[in-house]
């Protein structure tokens, strides 16, 4: 049975004119388990998914980032996969939660769902995945 564990961390930044909302999401899985990252941007009801550019990314310190999945004009681009994520990551359209199968400890670490619509950043959201050992 797998079981998540969520938290968040909120951060607001007011300054004149200028507001910024920060979210992030913690999830805590078990190794060998399936990981569920929601993504906090919410697609209007009625829009379709192929009007949008749809990524999840892995942090990679001092490196490019990690495309975990990316969908664009509807469908996913397998090509732009990182191969670590390739047969193991899928996007649920309705709500653009990724799903990561099997994760391992080297899966832990900052994914970053970001959403454009007609080549504007609509929304970009951060989940802390945390995976541990199996007891």
């Amino acid at each position: 049975i797998t079981e998540q564990t969520y938290s968040f961390v909120h951060l607001i930044l007011l300054h004149d004119d200028i507001s910024i909302y920060f979210q992030e999401l913690r999830v805590v899985v078990q190794a060998g388990d399936e990981a569920r990252l929601p993504c906090r941007y919410k697609i209007d009801r009625g829009t379709l998914l192929n009007s949008y550019y749809i990524y999840w990314q892995k942090h990679n310190s001092g490196k490019q980032d990690l495309v975990v999945i990316s969908y664009k004009n509807g469908k996913e681009v397998e090509s732009e996969k990182d191969d670590s994520y390739k047969n193991r990551s899928k996007l649920e359209e309705q709500n653009l939660t990724l799903s990561i199968a099997s994760v391992t400890v080297n899966d832990s670490g900052i994914y970053k769902c970001i959403a454009i619509s007609e080549t504007r950043l609509k929304g970009e959201t951060f989940t802390h995945l945390s995976v541990i050992g199996k007891c």
